[in-house]
């Protein structure tokens, strides 16, 4: 059970190791590089870098929105909603494919490779490669580039014209566009869009609104600059400039009203309003974080208690090597729900061998070809020692059910899987017998019942899953969420698994366990040091269900051939043990199977049953509505 728990512990600190290095490996990129005309026109270049399975990405662009009001020159036109921040118009320049790069950054967008082929609509399919097909609809072009791939990274890259970007106001140039509208459906690990103005600027100002954990700044006197790390998806990015219109000479989009204060009074609005939530955002951030750290102390804290509170072995009183007597004369099936507080079908072929040794069962040898032999369980009806109510219950399964009322060969246990009915007869009978032995063992009280306090313990575990998952909900991405998680886990399989043995329960397993190694080297011990010989049949019983009998049985054969084999004493004896050897093999390897086959038997009859059923960015973005001009974007 420990060198269980260490792997288990090794498996989930691999899993947390793969999720690390996942997380630094392929990443996304979305490039824009925009630059502004001095007729308002504003050309775009986008190179969107891809990584997983696709067929290709899509581009939904669109230079307007009927969605937008009249511009009337009061204040709330300049939210975004005035028809004034329509363009006029979209054409289409550039698709090219870029090639993958070691280290991809913002200079790749004129790193260009393979030009695409436009082919008419419906003329691409899954799977091609280079081509594009492009529909112009009433407000915009909806582009789909084919270039599969199923790993790795690989560049998108479009380049495209906007007439009539610019708004011209009587005191200011703006520019207000939704670079990345609401449709785009693609999160991106890292985002960077720059605009830059044909000239130098005396006073350039920048907002940027979508995700909160972006940054714009103002580069020089001529550039805007927006980063953002973690992009989700569905999620409108827009940029607002103001700067000189003399910079804008040939703009032909004119407000005809003054706008610079009343952009002034909404973006500092927004920004008030954003540094509130990212306040919010912050405080939230924090206190869930330091609710996860205690949680994880506390997880850790419950770990080390429960261990040497409840999990932590008593000391035995016994401390020699060997034990070469029986610990105890309660048969071998219990001895194996205290080693493991399980019972298999290694204490069934133990349990048969101990009917033997108690002469209620005895073995006759039949051979069945000149290659094969069989063994012959028979039923003797007065045994020689007293026989348990289990030993009683697996007689008479075993001779009155399977076999014909006075014995029973191996090959009919064998065939016992053939039919649907008899395998169920047998995993039904298996799992009685199985019951009533954990019955008897549990009676033994090796084991202490911490049923109430594993209750508290997976309790506080689940605890952990709630807040990892509440945390999510929240979206906030702490680094100690991971810790969280795997503590969680780790935490809940170890309150459930953990076992200790009683004082008595634990005495027990030390002296077996001693006993186990007597037998292991019972090979090494002179003739004077060793039991009767009569003994030694009762040994390899309990090496069955110690799983060392093939060991011990060999071992034994050979002590008795330097015993002396050729006596009259010792030859009887060395068939014996030779005789029992060969059988012991034959009967673990049949009850295995009966059991394994029946169960496979009716689980494939269960399946064949089926139905059949210049700073942080403001917040969201008020432009067009909230939704921008309704174009986006992603992979198909």
């Amino acid at each position: 059970m420990k060198k269980q728990r260490i792997i288990l512990l090794m498996f989930l600190l691999f899993i947390s190791f793969s999720l690390n290095v996942s997380a630094v490996g392929d990443r996304s990129y979305y490039f824009i590089d925009a630059k502004i005309e001095e007729n308002g026109d504003m050309l775009v270049k986008e190179l969107v870098v891809l990584t997983g399975h696709y067929n290709g990405f899509g581009f939904q662009k669109r230079y307007r929105t009927d969605s937008m009001i009249p511009f009337t020159g009061q204040k709330s036109d300049f939210e975004g909603n005035g028809d004034i921040y329509n363009a006029k118009g979209i054409t289409l320049l550039k698709i090219y494919d870029v090639t993958p790069s070691d280290s991809w950054s913002f200079e790749d967008i004129n790193r260009l490779d393979t030009k695409y082929r436009e082919v008419a609509r419906g003329y691409a399919s899954a799977g091609d490669y280079n081509v594009y097909e492009k529909e112009v609809v009433s407000n915009g072009i909806d582009i789909k580039i084919f270039n599969p791939s199923t790993r790795g990274q690989r560049g998108f890259y479009i380049e495209y014209l906007i007439k009539d970007a610019v708004v011209l106001h009587e005191d200011v140039a703006e520019l207000f566009w939704p670079f990345i509208d609401a449709g785009f459906s693609e999160s991106i690990d890292y985002v960077e869009i720059r605009v830059n103005l044909p000239g130098a600027a005396t006073d350039l100002r920048g907002w940027a609104h979508g995700n909160y954990n972006g940054l714009i700044t103002i580069d020089g006197n001529n550039k805007v600059i927006a980063k953002i790390e973690n992009y989700q998806a569905y999620t409108l990015t827009d940029i607002r400039m103001t700067f000189d219109t003399d910079l804008v000479p040939h703009a032909t989009k004119l407000s005809k009203v003054n706008a610079f204060n009343h952009i002034l009074d909404i973006e500092q609005e927004k920004a008030d309003a954003a540094n509130k939530k990212r306040e919010i955002a912050r405080t939230i951030y924090y206190g869930v974080t330091a609710i996860n750290f205690i949680w994880c102390i506390g997880a850790i804290a419950l770990v080390i208690y429960t261990y040497k509170k409840y999990d932590k072995e008593h000391k035995s009183s016994f401390n020699l090597e060997y034990h070469r007597e029986f610990p105890a004369s309660y048969g071998p099936e219990i001895v194996e729900y205290l080693m493991k507080k399980n019972i298999t079908t290694s204490s069934l072929s133990a349990m048969i061998l101990n009917i033997v040794s108690k002469k209620g069962l005895s073995i006759r040898e039949e051979q069945l070809s000149k290659r094969k032999k069989d063994y012959v369980l028979v039923k003797n009806e007065k045994p020689k020692e007293a026989l348990t109510e289990e030993e009683k219950f697996v007689v008479d399964w075993l001779i009155d059910e399977i076999g014909n009322g006075s014995e029973v060969s191996l090959e009919e246990i064998k065939k016992i899987s053939k039919s649907q009915k008899s395998a169920k007869d047998f995993v039904d009978k298996y799992s009685k017998w199985s019951n009533l032995v954990q019955i008897k063992a549990k009676a033994e009280e090796f084991y202490e019942d911490f049923l109430g306090y594993k209750i508290k313990g997976s309790l506080y575990a689940l605890s952990g899953f709630l807040l990892f998952f509440l945390t999510i909900t929240m979206s906030v991405d702490s680094p100690i969420l991971i810790f969280t998680l795997l503590l969680s886990i780790i935490l809940f399989i170890y309150i459930l698994a953990f076992t200790r043995r009683t004082i008595k329960g634990n005495d027990h397993f030390v002296k077996w366990k001693a006993f186990k190694k007597f037998l292991l080297d019972f090979g090494r011990f002179k003739e004077k040091e060793l039991p009767e010989v009569v003994l030694w049949e009762k040994y390899l019983v309990y090496a069955t269900v110690l799983g060392i009998a093939d060991k011990v049985s060999k071992a034994m054969e050979i002590k008795i051939k330097d015993m002396g084999a050729n006596t009259e004493v010792m030859t009887p004896m060395y068939s014996h043990i030779y005789f029992n050897h060969y059988f012991t093999n034959s009967l673990v390897r049949t009850i295995n199977s009966a059991r394994t086959e029946s169960i496979s038997r009716i689980a494939q009859s269960v399946a064949s049953s089926g139905s059949g059923h210049g700073g942080g960015f403001s917040g969201g973005s008020s432009f067009g509505g909230g939704g921008g001009f309704g174009g986006g974007g992603g992979r198909f």
